[in-house]
């Protein structure tokens, strides 16, 4: 699957943080250096998040999968993660989503229904 990679392709308006906590635009995801708004309990920049994600595996992996999908809007998780890798590992990533799990779990179920993924 597709993963988002410039801004019109992202379709949303979503505010990041700054190291200095500034409010900025969408395209800061864009640029790799910086620690996107939902990193607010870790110093995280987009480049070290996508890094961590093709270098971990097994739990690590999926926790860290499950952390991205509770804390970044709905339309930024698909920048970091396929819609076709999370549904495939949904079965070991919804114990880690806490109370999004019915919600994650009813969109890849109707997605998949209809033949998205």
């Amino acid at each position: 699957m597709k993963r988002y990679s410039t801004e019109e392709e992202l379709n949303c308006n979503n505010i990041f943080f700054t190291n200095k906590m500034k409010y900025l635009n969408i395209s800061t995801l864009l640029n790799k250096e910086q620690i996107p708004y939902f990193c607010w309990d870790r110093k995280l920049t987009v480049k070290d998040i996508q890094n961590n994600l093709q270098r971990y595996s097994g739990l690590q992996k999926i926790m860290y999968t499950a952390w991205i999908m509770r804390e970044a809007a709905f339309n930024d998780v698909w920048y970091f993660l396929s819609p076709y890798d999370v549904f495939r590992e949904l079965s070991s990533i919804e114990k880690f989503l806490g109370r999004k799990k019915n919600f994650w779990r009813y969109i890849l179920e109707k997605w998949h229904e209809l033949g998205k993924i």
